[in-house]
């Protein structure tokens, strides 16, 4: 073979093996991608789950809260309507004793700082987003019905007989102060849950 026919052929050589490289890196990156949207949405699977039995948990307690209320405000407005003090009968009775779990964001957090919403299509990923949007709207909700309940407890264990009347006056405000939280988180609740029907229950 001379020597053009041989660079010919050497060519033809090379020319192949950069497709077939060129093809592998192809194919590598379609294994990687398929690989990296399991991955995204097992993450994301596996953390709505999780969410989901928070939720439940927060209807819970939102339930705990509502008879919470309805027994707190029987006992102080009645007498706060009336301006007398019976000091010994309220004394360890104003109790309040809801805890609402927190919404975790840690693997959708992950999926974001690693670039792997890249893999998720338009539509797929803008419904993510929302839920995580919907999260943020509860998680305040939660916050200020949870400050509302520690500074009630905080007051309360303050003591009846040393803050008389002024003790009262200002129980009955947190209370209602609670009970306006209370209304805003339900509210936003049923909201979430008409965005999200696989979060259940509503109330």
């Amino acid at each position: 073979m001379s020597l053009a026919g041989f660079g010919g052929m050497n060519a033809v050589w090379i020319a192949a093996g950069l497709l077939i490289a060129f093809g592998l890196v192809l194919i590598a990156r379609a294994v990687l991608r398929k690989f990296q949207k399991r991955r995204a949405w097992a993450m994301i699977n596996a953390e709505r789950e999780d969410n989901k039995s928070r939720f439940l948990r927060i209807a819970e307690s939102f339930a705990t809260l509502a008879r919470q209320l309805k027994a707190n405000s029987a006992l102080l407005e009645p007498v706060h309507a009336r301006g007398d003090f019976p000091q010994a009968s309220l004394a360890g009775q104003v109790v309040w004793t809801c805890d609402f779990p927190e919404f975790i964001d840690s693997a959708w957090q992950t999926i974001r700082r690693n670039g792997l919403t890249s893999v998720m299509l338009p539509q797929q990923l803008h419904e993510v987003e929302e839920l995580y949007t919907d999260f943020d709207i509860l998680r305040v909700s939660l916050a200020k019905v949870q400050q509302d309940i520690e500074a009630a407890n905080r007051h309360a264990r303050a003591g009846f007989s040393d803050a008389g009347a002024q003790w009262l006056t200002d129980e009955i405000g947190l209370l209602q102060a609670i009970r306006s939280g209370h209304e805003k988180l339900g509210a936003d609740m049923r909201h979430f849950h008409q965005q999200h029907t696989d979060f259940v229950p509503s109330v």
